[in-house]
């Protein structure tokens, strides 16, 4: 028995009723949550905040084939029922304040300065009373935790005070810039042209595509910049090298010296005499001491994980569309 309300978008269940139904299942309110069990089963139904009433999404026999475009919702949309809403809220206030940890946003929380209204300060003091367990997960970090681990048995020690001493002094514009090669194994096509050439081609001048490219960082402003390349040799490398001069000098900045590592493109004579040429400077990284030129490492790292992120991004897109 229900109340029949043909515009409402919401079907209210009597909970009374619903008992004397299925007396065998085990209904019962804990938190934010009704939860109703029947042998293994378990549904949860959690309390939405506009109505404070446990809300849960149902569909159709027939609808069941279109349930897999829910995967474009957003984790903290009102319709992802697999959060709470304080869950929620810190996860918002996480992506808002630049993936801070959970820990410092529930003690912010408590001192009651995100809140402008009694629901929210409510709302904010149930999320910061959150367990270590119930803390939800961010894909972003998730992400950027899944790195190499170091060698079992193999003690390493940080020297907190060296850090950021490779841009030490560095305080104008181009006055050090960090140059690395980058490889794709995966080939992708020019910006001019249709398809990927194959680079057994038989034609002579058929465009080749991308394996990699040359990224720039400079060392004073952190400002990155990247060049594709089809072959990492020294002259596509000297073009990259004067492509990024040209959006240096557009924005008033003369490079002075470039920090790379011993690769053959960087240590030709024709990259050395163009590097002369121009007046400007070129050092080298010690034999196996990648750190030396850390901030192109780093800088190679985070843009082959953005790249992946949109790749899977747009993996995902395609596939809802698909469906």
């Amino acid at each position: 028995p229900c109340y029949y309300t043909p515009k409402l978008n919401q079907r209210l269940l009597s909970t009374s009723t619903f008992a004397k139904t299925h007396p065998d299942c085990e209904t019962s309110m804990k938190g934010n949550a009704m939860t109703v069990k029947k042998g293994d089963q378990t549904i949860d139904a959690f309390v939405n905040p506009r109505n404070n009433l446990p809300m849960s999404t149902c569909f159709r026999k027939e609808g069941i084939d279109s349930v897999a475009a829910n995967l474009g919702e957003s984790v903290v949309s009102l319709q992802n029922q697999n959060l709470s809403e304080p869950q929620k809220e810190l996860l918002r206030w996480h992506y808002r304040l630049g993936h801070v940890g959970f820990r410092t946003i529930q003690f912010i929380m408590r001192t009651g300065i995100l809140a402008s209204s009694e629901s929210k300060r409510r709302l904010h003091k149930a999320a910061s009373k959150l367990s270590h367990q119930d803390l939800p997960k961010c894909s972003a970090c998730q992400f950027g935790r899944q790195t190499s681990r170091p060698v079992p048995g193999k003690v390493t020690s940080i020297v907190k005070d060296r850090a950021g001493i490779l841009s030490a002094d560095q305080t104008h514009p181009g006055q050090l810039v960090f140059i690395d090669h980058f490889v794709c194994t995966t080939r992708g096509r020019t910006f001019k042209g249709y398809g990927i050439k194959s680079s057994s081609s038989t034609t002579r001048r058929a465009p080749e595509s991308y394996r990699g490219g040359c990224i720039f960082v400079d060392a004073s402003t952190g400002f990155v910049h990247i060049e594709f390349q089809c072959h990492l040799n020294a002259y596509e490398t000297l073009q990259a090298v004067e492509n990024f001069e040209r959006v240096a000098r557009d924005n008033g900045i003369i490079v002075a010296k470039y920090q790379s590592d011993n690769g053959a493109a960087f240590t030709s004579k024709a990259f050395k005499d163009e590097l002369t040429r121009k007046g400007q400077m070129a050092q080298y990284s010690s034999a196996g001491s990648h750190h030396q030129n850390g901030k192109a490492e780093r800088g190679i790292r985070t843009v082959m994980a953005m790249a992946r992120t949109m790749l899977l991004h747009s993996a995902i897109h395609l596939s809802l569309i698909h469906i």
